[in-house]
């Protein structure tokens, strides 16, 4: 059986230099920053992140990130598969991630020049878990939680980097 994939996508402007952007969302603790802390839509639980790999940044770069929600532990380590400075990063889940309402994902962003700084693209393409409470969890709250999630890095982004440009 063919595992069903989802995708989603949130779209800003920052008023800043693509460079920096980049620079910025290329640390790891600036995009998980939403889930590092207790919040509604993590169930008061929080996510501590650390580097696996020698380096922090490029291809290879590897992250695991744990913590608890709800009780339930959470931990999953994600490896870099694309970057191109400035421009373009990839990042996907490797190994059996233990999460709650999405199983495997692969997450990425863009940077491009616009007129007084950088259009961010965030995209989130994810699985439901494989079985389980997780299953019928991920059914009703993965979309709703991946929806947060890319709009809560996009508006820490602009929070950090510039004021909000709606396109």
């Amino acid at each position: 059986m063919p595992v069903e994939r989802h995708r989603l996508e949130e779209t800003t402007t920052v008023s800043a230099p693509p460079a920096r952007v980049f620079a910025w969302l290329d640390n790891p603790r600036n995009t998980g920053w939403h889930m590092s802390r207790p919040s509604l839509a993590m169930f008061g639980g929080a996510l501590r992140v650390e580097r696996l790999s020698a380096t922090a940044t490029g291809v290879g770069a590897t992250y695991r990130s744990w913590g608890r929600v709800l009780g339930l532990r959470i931990d999953f380590t994600t490896t870099v598969v694309r970057w191109v400075a400035d421009r373009e990063k990839i990042w996907r889940t490797i190994g059996d991630p233990r999460l709650i309402v999405i199983g495997h994902f692969e997450m990425r962003f863009a940077v491009d020049p616009v007129d007084g700084g950088a259009r961010l693209t965030m995209a989130l393409e994810y699985e439901l878990p494989s079985r389980g409470c997780g299953r019928l969890l991920g059914r009703a709250l993965a979309a709703p939680y991946a929806k947060w999630c890319l709009r809560r890095m996009c508006r820490d982004a602009r929070a950090a980097l510039g004021e909000e440009r709606t396109i």
